[in-house]
């Protein structure tokens, strides 16, 4: 994860950590170039504090948030210098190896964009209620119904059966049967649409526990789910090409999703990928 995003996400940040995080955002090289006694002067805080933040950020010491800092300078300099159309990416005039090279930035930037505003607390715990639900919900979009689809096979090879409701009318349906022991995840790129509200409303209702997969939102029945996983791409509405963007948001964090659930259990996830594996080479 981006530093920059990061420490941005941290909750119940205490004013000392807000002097030190604000001065990292508006003077990152000055930052790196100044000692802990420096910082502590500029900032108007106690050595013991810096410290505190750097162990609450995971990080051993000054000297690896420093690092982390210079990686992600020079990763956000490296995108934001990067000008990426992403509703119209490439004209009729590229030559092949530029469409290329234009779709490769826009995966890149998609990328970029997506992971930076991931709130790594919120993920963590969207797990922890995956692990819990009995069972799990999936209501997406109908653009992103196949790419869902990839991701309700893949978690069934980690023994997890997932309900993908492929018509608004079942979508009502399954949403009205819900219970807290549901675990929904809810996944929009236009959570405005009077539909979410409708679904939303029923969900909370039956207390269902729901992990919003959207951009940006302040709607008010988006504020009141369990847990938020906030996407952003470069796409907006209008003519486009296709939804390249949308749809890499949304297959990264379903992988991002996959492999966080695939690690609880590692060991045993994997033994039991290598035996089905044999399985279908024996059926070969």
């Amino acid at each position: 994860m981006n530093l920059f995003a990061k420490i941005n996400s941290l909750e119940n940040k205490t004013n000392t950590e807000k002097e030190i995080i604000d001065f990292i955002n508006k003077y990152p090289i000055e930052f790196n170039q100044m000692s802990i006694g420096e910082i502590s002067e500029r900032c108007y805080v106690s050595k013991a504090s810096i410290y505190r933040l750097c162990n609450r950020l995971g990080y051993s010491g000054l000297n690896e948030l420093k690092m982390m800092i210079t990686a992600s300078v020079s990763d956000k300099l490296v995108h934001e210098n990067t000008k990426v159309d992403f509703n119209r990416p490439f004209e009729k005039e590229d030559s092949d190896f530029s469409v290329l090279t234009l779709i490769r930035e826009l995966y890149e930037q998609t990328i970029y964009y997506s992971s930076t505003h991931l709130n790594m607390r919120e993920l963590h715990y969207a797990i922890v209620e995956l692990k819990k639900a009995r069972n799990v919900i999936l209501f997406v979009d109908e653009e992103n119904y196949n790419i869902a689809e990839i991701f309700k096979n893949r978690m069934r090879t980690l023994g997890v059966h997932i309900d993908l409701p492929d018509s608004e009318y079942l979508k009502l349906s399954v949403a009205q049967t819900s219970s807290k022991e549901d675990a929904i995840i809810y996944a929009t790129y236009s959570p405005k649409l009077n539909k979410h509200q409708e679904y939303f409303k029923t969900l909370i209702g039956n207390s269902s526990k729901i992990i919003l997969i959207s951009p940006p939102t302040n709607e008010s029945f988006a504020l009141r789910a369990t847990h938020r996983l906030t996407i952003n791409t470069g796409e907006s509405p209008g003519h486009k090409i296709t939804n390249f963007s949308n749809n890499l948001a949304f297959s990264f964090i379903y992988d991002v999703i996959y492999s966080l659930y695939f690690k609880k259990d590692y060991d045993i996830n994997f033994e039991n990928l290598k035996t089905l594996y044999m399985k279908q080479k024996s059926m070969e």
